[in-house]
């Protein structure tokens, strides 16, 4: 029986341990900013703050800007930062979509703050594939700096005034939005 020289005797491969190493370091880093923006709520603005004012381009229409002080006075509003490349982002993305006329009949107006400061086409067209139906905004570092975003998803709903009824970060029900959202009314 002849034993190569490429494969030692105790059965491992030459070579697999710094992968092994490699892939162990990246699974735990990826733990660990899971679990550190898991709830990141506690740096967001807080209940009862007024909201900062924005004025931001609709996605699809860059021409055209809605701002906070627009939307106020006519609905309680959700605001949702959210990102493409952010998975749980595009899971309430979608559930709040299949829920919009629950929210509208209900008196409240979802909109979406686009963090990905890329190419609007690109995010526009991500909005027509996944059929997401809510009013989508392009934001900017200014208006997620001013509104303390931290990570995505984070929402904040606001009462008619602006002023902050519930924050927070991270995959949130639509049902539970909705009934925020309500109480915020």
């Amino acid at each position: 029986m002849q034993i190569s020289k490429n494969i030692p005797t105790d059965g491992k491969k030459k070579g697999s341990t710094p992968f092994l190493i490699f892939i162990g370091f990246f699974i735990a880093i990826n733990l660990l900013w899971v679990i550190a923006s898991r709830n990141d709520s506690s740096r967001m603005l807080k209940k009862g703050e007024s909201a900062p004012d924005f004025s931001l381009p609709i996605i699809g229409h860059m021409e055209e800007e809605v701002s906070l002080e627009d939307l106020k006075g006519k609905a309680t509003i959700v605001l949702v930062f959210w990102a493409t490349w952010c998975p749980a982002c595009r899971n309430e993305l979608s559930s709040l979509s299949s829920k919009l006329w629950d929210f509208e009949k209900s008196g409240i107006k979802l909109v979406g703050i686009n963090l990905d400061y890329g190419e609007e086409s690109i995010v526009r067209a991500f909005i027509q594939r996944n059929s997401i139906k809510m009013t989508n905004l392009f934001g900017n570092p200014g208006v997620a700096g001013s509104y303390r975003v931290t990570s995505l998803p984070s929402v904040y709903v606001l009462d008619r005034e602006g002023k902050i009824c519930w924050a927070g970060t991270g995959y949130t029900r639509a049902g539970r939005l909705l009934s925020l959202g309500q109480k915020c009314s």
